[in-house]
């Protein structure tokens, strides 16, 4: 054992893994920041602070470029250095609070009792949309009006769908759902191309999954873009076990079990449910050596997802230069980004989500009914239904 026999194999404080003949470095231990070339040195933490810059009401957190960060506790909102009372827990306090930097949560909620983390407010008048009988301000109240956020005094409605004329994409076609999938504000009813990649409907091999090359390897009338067997013709695109996989070309083989058939696997041995693939080389991170081919392996590398050959570290904090504050380049800063170290996923977002009936049987309430708020970052039931789930279509790794 390499590791036992030779101390200083790895740098000081790093994981140092044993193998067949020889041995292998790998990162640093837990509580260390750093890597195998600039060394493993002791993580800032918040216990050994001189003093506490935090509310009594907040707790302190280390930020993963390693600065001192406040939060406030649940049931407190605020900027982390002075916390109100936030009753309905949605990041807001129930009175503005005098905060130096200005912060957004140190304003008074204005639904002090409702929790709507975006503050929606449609018709400006203080009381957010959440709690306002009338939101969008047109004298007809919210339970009898068919464009609750956009004014229309004249309720017309020229389909036979819920939606008046003022807020319905397709003011002329039904269509409950308001389905519009490439987001042009004309819903997929009365879109004559759905996708929005230029091809019309009529003449897109892929309606509904943008394509504008209309790529078909097999040449079975179904672009590659949607066809369940890209390779293999299947114009019918049956898929008995509905596991997304074509019949004519599923194995059923899923060495790792991670849902994915070997076949599509980027990491067919090792278990990595999203495919992150950082450098789209077709290797996915989790059996990639070097995630951002920059010819410096993970191991070794300051920048994990950034190529940054020359590894330049002005603090020498072991994080590089180029991804201090965004360690995956996605463009949003790691302090508010849900998954720091995946560029493909960035903030909550349930603006795109199937609902999944758990009791298809039942009749006895409604199937459930969703509201999507703040840019996608909450989600409501507004009233008691049978049990269904809102599942989106990002896909993560286990947890």
């Amino acid at each position: 054992d390499e590791c036992l026999d030779l101390p200083d194999t790895c740098v000081s404080n790093s994981v140092c893994i044993n193998t067949v003949g020889s041995y292998k470095c790998g990162g640093c231990k837990p509580g260390f920041l750093g890597n195998q070339t600039s060394g493993c040195f002791p993580r800032k933490s918040c216990s050994v602070l001189t003093f506490n810059p935090c509310d009594s009401n907040a707790h302190c957190t280390m930020e993963r470029n390693g600065e001192v960060a406040c939060r406030c506790n649940v049931g407190w909102a605020g900027n982390g250095h002075t916390c109100g009372v936030d009753t309905d827990i949605d990041g807001y306090p129930d009175r503005s609070l005098p905060c130096m930097d200005n912060d957004k949560h140190c304003k008074q909620d204005n639904c002090v009792v409702t929790p709507n983390s975006g503050q929606e407010d449609a018709d400006n008048d203080g009381i957010g949309d959440q709690c306002d009988e009338d939101a969008d301000g047109d004298g007809i109240k919210n339970v009898e009006d068919n464009c609750r956020l956009t004014p229309n005094k004249d309720q017309q409605n020229s389909d036979s769908d819920s939606f008046g004329d003022s807020c319905d994409n397709c003011p002329t076609v039904p269509n409950s759902d308001q389905k519009d999938t490439d987001n042009n504000g004309q819903g997929d009813a009365c879109d004559q191309d759905i996708d929005g990649d230029g091809i019309p409907n009529v003449l897109d091999n892929c309606p509904r999954v943008p394509n504008p090359m209309q790529t078909d390897r097999d040449r079975d009338g179904v672009g590659d873009a949607c066809d369940s067997c890209p390779e293999l013709s299947n114009p019918m695109q049956t898929d008995v076990d509905n596991d997304l996989v074509g019949d004519v070309c599923d194995t059923n083989m899923d060495t790792d079990g991670d849902g994915h058939q070997d076949t599509r696997d980027n990491c067919p041995d090792i278990p990595n449910s999203s495919q992150l693939d950082s450098d789209n080389d077709g290797l996915g991170d989790d059996c990639d050596h070097d995630d951002d081919n920059d010819g410096v392996l993970d191991d070794f590398d300051n920048c994990r997802l950034i190529i940054n050959p020359n590894q330049k570290d002005s603090d020498a904090n072991g994080i590089g230069d180029v991804c201090e504050n965004d360690f995956d380049n996605d463009a949003v800063m790691d302090l508010i980004d849900v998954c720091p170290e995946s560029a493909e996923v960035t903030l909550t977002d349930f603006r795109a989500y199937q609902t999944v009936i758990l009791d298809p049987e039942g009749d006895a309430q409604i199937d459930p009914n969703w509201v999507v708020l703040n840019q996608g970052m909450e989600i409501v039931q507004t009233m008691n239904s049978d049990p269904g789930l809102a599942v989106g279509y990002t896909a993560f790794n286990g947890v």
